[in-house]
């Protein structure tokens, strides 16, 4: 918990209060307008899959990923490879970091972004709900 912090479903980070006073959880938009000041076009930054060059290395720890994947965390953000949890089981600590933002993306998912410690660039898809992600908060 104090390294990783918590997992949430979709529907907790969409509960009033998740975020302090004058933060929100991010958009899919925002998270794409953060992804394109790392230097992601704007045309892959609205593409799914697996997008960019070196953004997720650049918003990744500088300790902590699997086999010293570790990132620059030259934005600031400083994401550890928290996993993800999914109804029955959790998996891939150490490995990956997924994000929910807070866009719905149907009745049933969410768009999100995720990190592997392989993988330079950021992927964005849309996901279950019913899995647990990490969650930011940015100010309004």
């Amino acid at each position: 918990y104090d390294t990783f912090g918590v997992l949430y479903n979709w529907t907790a980070i969409m509960v009033d209060g998740i975020c302090p006073s004058g933060w929100h959880i991010p958009t899919d938009l925002e998270f794409q307008y953060m992804e394109m000041a790392l230097g992601m076009s704007e045309a892959e930054a609205g593409s799914t899959g697996w997008r960019g060059t070196d953004q997720s290395i650049q918003m990744r720890s500088t300790s902590g990923w699997e086999g010293e994947n570790n990132g620059t965390n030259s934005s600031g953000l400083n994401c550890m490879p928290a996993g993800y949890a999914y109804p029955g089981g959790f998996d891939l600590l150490g490995s990956f970091v997924g994000f929910w933002t807070s866009s719905s993306s149907s009745t049933s998912s969410a768009w999100r972004r995720y990190f592997g410690y392989s993988y330079d660039g950021v992927f964005r898809n849309p996901n279950s709900r019913s899995n647990s992600f990490s969650a930011r908060c940015i100010q309004n």
